[in-house]
């Protein structure tokens, strides 16, 4: 399963991609919401890793050019920011993000269990947070 991360500082996240590959994950990052895009078309990941503050456009733009393209429409993209204001993490979900994370209230060993739930959320054929039993908390 390969996981691709959008983030504007991958030195930040670091701890993550590391806990994420050690899990048996292949990661690749990259560091702007237009590389983020071209290499999900190209590569097309088994689920996407995006932050919110991302230079020239922000993570729920890019989500919402994924969600709108046909080759990376069905991927499921995970939000992971620092910025957890209502207004971003509302506008993320209604745009189709699988589930939101803080940054500093995840640590790397739990996120990665958040990550395969929601992917096995989808192999079952759901949306992740959509499902009712999705229990990603």
């Amino acid at each position: 399963m390969t996981v691709l991360f959008i983030d504007k500082d991958p030195q930040r996240i670091d701890s993550y991609v590391k806990a994420v590959t050690q899990s048996g994950f292949q990661a690749s990052t990259v560091s702007s919401g237009v590389e983020g895009i071209e290499k999900a078309k190209l590569e097309h990941p088994d689920i996407i890793v995006l932050g919110q503050m991302l230079p020239n456009m922000s993570g729920n733009d890019v989500l919402r050019v994924l969600k709108q393209t046909p080759e990376t429409s069905k991927i499921p993209v995970i939000m992971f920011s620092y910025f957890s204001g209502e207004n971003f993490v509302k506008e993320a979900m209604e745009l189709g993000a699988a589930d939101y994370f803080q940054k500093d209230q995840v640590a790397p060993e739990d996120f990665v269990k958040k990550l395969q739930a929601v992917i096995t959320m989808y192999l079952k054929g759901g949306t992740g947070w959509q499902d009712e039993d999705a229990s990603l908390v």
